[in-house]
């Protein structure tokens, strides 16, 4: 049977239609049936990933705005002085200005702040000014009609009075999610100075490394030339010289990867600091030795003092707050509201010619009597996020004192480090110089005079990373404790 075309096909049930009601409900089912049949004209499979493993394809009418055009009103990132050496202080506050995590943080206190500044607004009368026009015609007979056309401007005027708690709730919740955004921006604050920290002591880590191959390197250099001339004096056999180059060789690979590693963490210094990678500027070292005198303090001290200045604790007390807010603001839906109406309008009728003026003034009483009971599950939901937001406060609470406990501990086992890696190191020092007095008096051998000189490497590496380890541990400890950083403060010498 052939089938009748659609359009053909619609016409006859709409003409079927007026004459009969059945059939007009049969018209609409299948109206309905066809609008349906055809969704497939607005999704198009061909936009799609054909499977998980293919790429999704853009669009031919995509449009998207260039990046540059976006950045271009964006603040110049401020690029350090190459001229001069600058010291974790000075590279924590051109870190500060340029980085957008910092930014993106502070948007959204603005952003919060507005939104409380909106809910306030309902402490205010709400003002609207609204005009219609209308044109209508009205048979009156077989053939008379009557045309009316009016315009009415009306200014209306709706303030809520009272109410049980409502509108204060609703500015308690925005009011608590200022203080939110505010910690939390504090917080990220203390994230990237601590990220610029680690990233900076890892810098200098390196460099004192490098100083350390160096020194090694010249001993090596110094055990190849003494090889070498016992090999022309003839009491050394060319073996000697060999394993003196190779450790020379070895010690040369270590230090062009030492550099190598410095140029990769001198780029995420400057990435941290919000410049580019490759960007060019020199950073001082850190003067101050190690203190042991700062962990002195108990460990209850440090608890204390988290519990008091992290702004995650904070962040998350005032977020609890909010909920606590949102709970008051669906049990005063429960109640009452008081609203003052009044409008105030002009209406012009018959070209304009003719007007009325229409006014009134309401004292109107919103009861809630019954709705469905979702003012019952809302309340129910709102005492749940009460609960969730206590929970996230206590796992909040245990998370940062198990980071001042594992800070303070390893700022302790960095501490003891030091002591054993110094004695380690003049041991070694002290062993390397016998060893290359025996080699030269024709006493020692060649193996254990490059056994010394790898022990003296190996002391110096530790003593290096020791140092570097006490200042990452000084700084995630005084991280976990609320301490790391304040305007103006230098966290290694104040």
């Amino acid at each position: 049977m052939k089938k009748m075309p659609r359009k053909k096909y619609l016409r006859f049930f709409y003409a079927e239609a007026r004459f009969n009601k059945k059939k007009f409900l049969v018209f609409l089912s299948s109206l309905l049936l066809l609008s349906s049949c055809s969704m497939d004209n607005f999704i198009k499979i061909d936009d799609m990933a054909a499977n998980p493993s293919v790429s999704w394809k853009q669009p031919a009418d995509l449009s998207l705005t260039n990046s540059k055009i976006i950045l271009k009103d964006t603040n110049t990132p401020e690029i350090p002085d190459a001229s001069k050496k600058w010291g974790a202080s000075e590279l924590i506050d051109i870190a500060l200005k340029n980085n957008p995590e910092t930014s993106l943080a502070w948007h959204n206190i603005r952003a919060s702040q507005a939104q409380l500044g909106s809910e306030k607004g309902w402490y205010y009368p709400q003002i609207d000014i609204t005009t219609d026009y209308s044109h209508s015609r009205k048979k009156t007979g077989d053939s008379g009609a009557i045309t009316e056309k009016s315009f009415g401007p009306e200014i209306s005027l709706k303030w809520l009075l009272f109410d049980f708690g409502e509108r204060q709730s609703q500015i308690e919740q925005a009011k608590y999610s200022v203080f939110a955004a505010g910690f939390n921006h504090n917080a990220m604050i203390q994230k990237v100075v601590l990220q610029v920290v680690e990233t900076y002591l890892q810098y200098i880590h390196l460099i004192a490394v490098e100083k350390a191959n160096l020194a090694s390197l010249a001993d090596a250099q110094k055990n190849l030339e003494a090889a070498n001339e016992r090999h022309k004096e003839g009491v050394a056999t060319i073996s000697d010289v060999l394993q003196a180059k190779t450790s020379f060789s070895q010690t040369m690979l270590v230090l062009q990867d030492t550099r190598g590693k410095i140029l990769t963490i001198k780029g995420a210094l400057a990435t941290a600091i919000g410049i580019p990678a490759n960007t060019q500027y020199e950073v001082e070292d850190i003067t101050p030795p190690p203190s042991m005198e700062i962990i002195n303090n108990s460990i209850d001290v440090f608890i204390k003092s988290a519990m008091e200045k992290r702004p995650e604790i904070k962040a998350q007390q005032s977020l609890y707050e909010k909920s606590r807010a949102n709970l008051r603001n669906y049990e005063a839906k429960k109640y009452p509201s008081v609203y003052f109406d009044s409008s105030l309008g002009k209406r012009y009728d018959e070209g304009l010619s003719r007007s009325n003026e229409e006014y009134s003034a309401i004292i109107r009483v919103d009861i809630p009597v019954f709705k469905g009971f979702s003012r019952l599950y809302d309340i129910k939901k709102a005492k749940e996020e009460e609960k969730l937001e206590t929970d996230r406060l206590k796992r909040l609470e245990q998370q940062i004192i198990l980071e001042v406990w594992s800070g303070y501990n390893d700022l302790n086992t960095a501490s003891q480090k030091i002591h054993t890696t110094h004695d380690l190191l003049m041991s070694a020092e002290k062993s390397y110089e016998v060893a290359h007095g025996r080699y030269q008096e024709g006493v020692g051998d060649i193996l254990e005079l490059l056994a010394a000189q790898k022990s003296l490497e190996s002391a110096r590496a530790l003593v290096v990373e020791a140092k570097t380890q006490w200042y990452i541990s000084l700084s995630r400890m005084s991280f976990a404790a609320g301490m790391l950083w304040e305007p103006g403060k230098d966290i290694f010498k104040d």
